[in-house]
C-alpha cells in the first residue's frame, strides 16, 4: 500500500483540538478501504501537523480529510527509510 505524507496547517490548534480531529481521522477511516493513520507529528512552533498515512491514492486521502474535517493542504508519495540498518552498523565511539 503507498504512503502518503499530509502536511495539516493548523494555526492557533490546542491539544484539544488536535485530539478531536485525531478522533474524527479514525472515525472516519472506517469508510475507506485500505486507508490507514500510522503517525502524525504537531509542529508547535510551525502550527502544523505532518501526518504518515496508508492509502490506495492522494485522492482518498483527500476525501478522508474533507469527510473528517480536518485541514490537508500538501499530500505527497513517499517512502518508508529507516535508519535502523545504518545504526545498528556504525560503533558508538568511546565514551570520553
Amino acid at each position: 500500500m503507498p504512503l502518503f505524507s499530509i502536511e495539516r496547517e493548523l494555526p492557533g490548534a490546542t491539544k484539544a483540538d488536535l485530539d478531536a480531529a485525531g478522533y474524527r481521522a479514525v472515525a472516519c477511516a472506517f469508510n475507506y478501504a485500505g486507508l490507514r493513520w500510522i503517525s502524525s507529528y504537531w509542529d508547535r512552533a510551525g502550527e502544523r501537523v505532518l501526518c504518515i498515512y496508508e492509502a490506495e491514492s492522494a485522492e482518498q486521502i483527500e476525501h478522508h480529510s474533507m469527510r473528517a474535517r480536518i485541514p490537508c493542504d500538501r499530500i505527497s508519495q513517499v517512502e518508508h527509510f529507516d535508519s535502523t540498518g545504518f545504526t545498528n552498523a556504525v560503533e558508538a565511539p568511546p565514551a570520553g
